[in-house]
């Protein structure tokens, strides 16, 4: 598997950032040059660094929904597979369910509603999660109540 496709991509140095360091540490040019020189390689530079960024930022932006839809699959696949034969074979007590998968539908429904928010305002990822921030607090009573659930299941 190609090791570059799973790793964080980096921040380069443009060409033009070590243009910049050459004619800095050199004194190869008259100053009224080197100023106009600098000036457009600062410039150029920040113009590539903007793109690389705005690069990096749609590649972690589409990182995340891709998460989100892969955990959705598997919080549906919980549902379909184990929680609805489960509730509908009454093999368990209804309390003993409720404490084994908690709010699973709950989480699911909120999962839902952010991976259609992220998808429809990709450029405003953050307001997404500021937004649904209120929602995310199923995460915390699931989590408070994982330990209990698996010695349930156990």
């Amino acid at each position: 598997m190609d090791d570059s496709v799973n790793k964080t991509p980096e921040f380069s140095k443009s060409l033009s950032r070590e243009l910049e360091d050459v004619i800095n540490k050199q004194n190869l040019l008259t100053s009224r040059t080197r100023r106009r020189v600098l000036v457009s390689l600062q410039e150029q530079s920040h113009k590539e660094e903007d793109a690389e960024m705005g690069a990096l930022r749609n590649r972690a932006i589409e990182e995340i929904i891709n998460s989100e839809k892969s955990y959705l699959h598997q919080l549906e696949i919980v549902e379909e597979y184990f929680m609805k034969p489960l509730q509908e074979s009454g093999i368990l007590p209804s309390q003993v369910y409720a404490n084994i998968f908690g709010d699973i539908l709950g989480i699911r429904q909120v999962n839902k509603e952010l991976l259609v928010a992220m998808e429809v305002s990709t450029d405003k990822i953050g307001k997404v999660f500021m937004d649904l921030a209120p929602y995310l607090k199923f995460y915390s009573t699931y989590a408070n109540d994982f330990k209990q659930a698996t010695q349930l299941v156990e």
